[in-house]
């Protein structure tokens, strides 16, 4: 399967949102953010969203396509901070939403202050948030997409972290991607185990783009 990889649009964003909800409501921390408003699609839509919107304007969503088809998803971060005009638009969504949902603040607000306390104390190149269609797993796809991130890590002299609460995550990308496990922290009632990588001694290169 030769697939194509490449920075989503931002007019893409609902093609990414539909890829990656099926993925997520595996997730645990994505299911406790939720909370009582795990059937509420409008929530779960915007709970995607507001961790695509930044990085999207900024040209950090990958998409990997079969033809039309979106099959996987990548959102990184550089070791900086972002640089992207703010969305005034899904920022008004943002806070109308959150009025009719006040029991949500409270758990995004933990979110955060947990993310925040579990960072590593170096600034590292991040992937914030992977998804795959069921039939690009198993394929190359994944190591495309997560090659820029990779490069700017070997670029910058940094290396690659991510989190997650899945253990087979963590497992897979230790055996594929060269990740070892350095810490770990707690959302709410949700384990997310921290994972680093030296670029230097993973087998996704530059090439691999």
């Amino acid at each position: 399967m030769v697939f194509e990889v490449r920075a989503l649009a931002v007019d893409e964003l609902g093609l990414a949102v539909d890829l990656l909800l099926p993925v997520l409501r595996e997730v645990p921390l994505h299911r406790w953010l939720l909370g009582e408003c795990a059937d509420d699609r409008e929530v779960e839509c915007w709970l995607i969203e507001i961790q695509l919107v930044e990085h999207l304007r900024a040209g950090y969503v990958l998409g990997g396509f079969d033809g039309a088809e979106l099959l996987g998803v990548v959102v990184w971060s550089p070791a900086e901070p972002l640089q992207s005009a703010p969305d005034r638009g899904f920022e008004q969504r943002s806070i109308e939403l959150l009025r009719r949902h006040p029991e949500f603040v409270q758990r995004l607000a933990e979110f955060k202050r947990a993310c925040a306390a579990g960072r590593l104390p170096h600034p590292d190149v991040e992937i914030v948030l992977a998804g795959y269609a069921e039939r690009a797993r198993g394929t190359d796809l994944s190591e495309r997409l997560l090659a820029p991130a990779f490069a700017e890590a070997r670029r910058e002299g940094s290396a690659v972290w991510m989190a997650t609460a899945a253990r087979s995550i963590g497992a897979s990308a230790a055996r594929r991607f060269g990740f070892g496990q350095v810490g770990e922290y707690k959302v709410g009632p949700v384990t997310m185990h921290v994972h680093r990588s030296d670029p230097a001694s993973s087998r996704i290169t530059d090439a691999s783009t």
